[in-house]
């Protein structure tokens, strides 16, 4: 227990970091979606505005660990962080189709580089005997904050833009516990060049369970609320939807 708390004062601000951003996240992309049927968006630029989220994930996904080695974690968390946080607000003032896929492209990129950044720190300054209890904190936490952050759209907000504003604030909010701690973050090792094709032929079965996991979660979570706003489903039943499918998702962990 000793070991494993001091572990969690190396790591801890991290994780408050990462879960205040997936508190703002959590709503966002419920936000998206609504406001997407809400707007009254051509299906075809409705679904690539929901989809622009989750290429930008993996462009992010796949980008990211060469910057991330050559300026560090604190650094790389603080930019993206803040990257993410001017691309939110300015969501309410270029309401085109054409303007939210880019910024939902934007957006996907920075926060596939938070959790990068995020789980590389936790993984590089845990050990083989603690990291499965710090990755189910982690997750914990999270999804705890991912689920919760579904009831933030309940808030009254009668001008349309506080909701992302408040989004972009909790994104600036998630760089003080990261950039104030007293832990060193860890140094990174040269990483070996690791292609698509290489991991494919070492886990097939793998790739093709993640690949169909991703294709049914997203859809899931960029559609559903975009259908309930259409069919006049009120914004706390939506919510509550969403998070009870988090949680549930949330509980193996627990």
């Amino acid at each position: 227990m000793g070991s494993f708390n001091r572990i969690l004062v190396t790591v801890g601000a991290t994780i408050i970091g990462i879960s205040i951003v997936q508190l703002a996240n959590g709503y966002l992309g419920t936000l998206v979606s609504m406001r997407t049927a809400s707007e009254g968006f051509a299906p075809l630029m409705a679904g690539l505005v929901l989809a622009a989220y989750y290429g930008g994930y993996t462009i992010g996904a796949a980008t990211v660990s060469g910057v991330l080695q050559r300026v560090g974690h604190i650094r790389m968390f603080a930019a993206l962080a803040g990257l993410v946080a001017a691309s939110v607000s300015l969501q309410p003032i270029f309401t085109s189709p054409e303007a939210w896929i880019a910024i939902r492209l934007i957006t996907g990129i920075g926060c596939a580089g938070l959790f990068v950044t995020a789980e590389s720190w936790l993984n590089a300054s845990s050990t083989a005997k603690n990291r499965g209890a710090v990755f189910a904190l982690y997750m914990v936490a999270t999804n705890a904050c991912f689920g919760g952050g579904q009831f933030l759209l309940n808030l009254p907000a009668p001008m349309g833009f506080e909701l992302f504003a408040l989004a972009a604030a909790l994104f600036c909010l998630a760089l003080i516990p990261v950039s104030l701690t007293h832990a060193s973050p860890p140094v990174l090792p040269p990483a070996p060049s690791f292609g698509l094709r290489e991991l494919r032929r070492l886990a097939p079965v793998s790739i093709a369970g993640c690949a169909a996991s991703g294709l049914a979660s997203s859809a899931f979570y960029a559609l559903v609320p975009a259908y309930g706003q259409a069919q006049g489903v009120e914004a706390s039943w939506i919510s509550a939807y969403i998070a009870t499918a988090i949680f549930g998702g949330t509980a193996p962990y627990l």
